[in-house]
């Protein structure tokens, strides 16, 4: 397995899942 291929992919997944952090503590608001 190539890491230099798979090291994009899990940056895109940390950023997905930070980004469904932010807007579950987002819509916690209304």
């Amino acid at each position: 397995m190539n890491t230099i291929c798979s090291y994009p992919i899990i940056l895109l997944l940390l950023r997905i899942l930070v980004e469904m952090k932010n807007l579950g503590s987002f819509f916690l608001f209304f």
